[in-house]
């Protein structure tokens, strides 16, 4: 339900932006914003507190932000304070940016490994996944010392596994099916 809602404010802000011919700028607007206001707990605590009027609230992020960031997104944040979705900030700009990678062709790959990759094997990965994809590819790469070596990628909802633990245990479950 909350990222039906969360998918529903994003998309009225991605169309917004669209039409304003400003979706980079609302885009970096809203993402620093969000990390600002997530990244204070007691900020966040005291926008979403039913006792503080919104007023107050309102009062609050034209301290903070008027001036500071797109008057699209200021207003935005504004509107989830009188609706009271102050608190489905960090999911709506996660749609955002979903809406937005898919408007720009950019998919996103998170790549687990069982040490960091280098910097060569980032960029080999990244030419053989945008010629996959055809799209271009932004990789984040993660730690699993659970793979033993090789690496595990998720993007566009699929997996592409080539980790030594996987193929051990592929082995493992073909030999326990072989009758002797």
């Amino acid at each position: 339900m909350e990222t039906i809602v969360a998918n529903r404010y994003a998309s009225a802000l991605f169309n917004l932006a669209i039409e304003e011919n400003r979706l980079e700028d609302i885009k970096d607007s809203l993402t620093a914003t969000t990390k600002a206001i997530i990244s204070e707990e007691e900020f966040l605590k005291i926008l979403k507190l039913p006792q503080i009027t919104k007023t107050d609230k309102h009062e609050m992020i034209k301290n903070v932000f008027e001036g500071k960031i797109a008057n699209e997104v200021y207003n935005f944040v504004n509107i989830l304070i009188d609706k009271n979705r102050i608190g489905s900030l960090k999911l709506i700009d996660e749609e955002f940016e979903k809406m937005y990678n898919e408007h720009n062709s950019v998919v996103i790959a998170i790549v687990y490994s069982a040490n960091l990759l280098k910097e060569d094997q980032i960029a080999a990965l990244k030419e053989s996944l945008t010629k996959k994809f055809k799209s271009e590819v932004e990789i984040t790469n993660k730690i699993d010392t659970t793979l033993i070596s090789g690496i595990r990628v998720e993007a566009n909802n699929q997996i592409i596994d080539n980790s030594i633990f996987t193929k051990l245990s592929n082995l493992k479950d073909n030999l326990l099916k072989v009758n002797i």
